[in-house]
């Protein structure tokens, strides 16, 4: 009955996960809600290299990674998704997203994580913040994880530039402010700043009003885990519940 038990409080810690995060497999046939964006300039007509690759190490999720290479020609590399576009800025929960940077000249260049924002005022209604790992923080060769809710953001858009804020500082200042539908509005950046490097990015999380999906990138889809369906799962515990009970009687 012991062993029935914990059966059992594994199966609604299952069901518990299930219902506040949802783990999205992304590879270069199904890329889901990401897409490559477009070359900006100061930076185009020079785009860096992005692919899907297995490892580096071990990632944080699965066996894959999205691979982002940055050389000397200026380049730009941007690869975002829809997947909170016209969500309230202040919805957001969390976010967060793991990096493994190779190379890096000079050292400490992390790729980075972009919002573009709707403002809904009419004086500036476009504005992107952007997040960036400290460069003294960042380690070559290791898996590390950022929370970015938690960092520190810089207003691409604001003149003069002002110092870096933290997203709950912006939300106070723009409580209407939404994530754009106009292009997507969670993007992976990097490059664009005179900085050469070979990164890797995996684990991107984002939450809103609590509910949570988990972006795995991986070079190829896993294969499919077996599950079992209700009436195995019923029949799997009633073996349980039989067993005890001939063991009770033995007994």
């Amino acid at each position: 009955m012991q062993l029935l038990r914990r059966v059992a409080v594994l199966v609604v810690l299952a069901f518990r996960i299930d219902a506040h995060a949802a783990i999205v497999v992304v590879t270069p046939d199904n890329l889901g809600s990401w897409q490559r964006g477009p070359l900006l300039s100061p930076c185009s007509p020079f785009p860096g290299d992005l692919e899907f690759v297995s490892g580096p190490s071990t990632p944080p999720l699965g066996a894959g990674s999205l691979q982002i290479g940055i050389g000397p020609t200026f380049p730009l590399v941007i690869f975002f998704s829809r997947i909170i576009d016209n969500v309230p800025v202040g919805d957001i929960t969390a976010l967060r997203y793991s990096t493994y940077v190779v190379s890096s000249t000079p050292p400490g260049n992390a790729p980075r994580l972009l919002l573009s924002i709707d403002t809904q005022e009419p004086s500036a209604p476009f504005e992107q913040l952007v997040f960036t790992p400290p460069p003294a923080s960042v380690i070559t060769g290791a898996w590390q994880s950022w929370d970015a809710l938690a960092g520190t953001w810089t207003e691409l858009f604001a003149f003069p530039t002002p110092p870096p804020i933290t997203l709950a500082a912006y939300i106070a200042a723009h409580p209407a402010a939404r994530i754009t539908q106009q292009q997507g509005g969670l993007t992976i950046l990097a490059g664009c700043n005179g900085a050469q490097s070979l990164s890797n990015v995996d684990a991107v999380g984002v939450a809103v009003s609590g509910a949570a999906t988990l972006f795995d990138f991986e070079l190829v889809a896993p294969a499919p885990v077996p599950t079992l369906g209700t009436w195995a799962m019923f029949a799997l515990l009633s073996s349980f519940v039989l067993a005890g009970a001939h063991r009770a009687r033995s007994s």
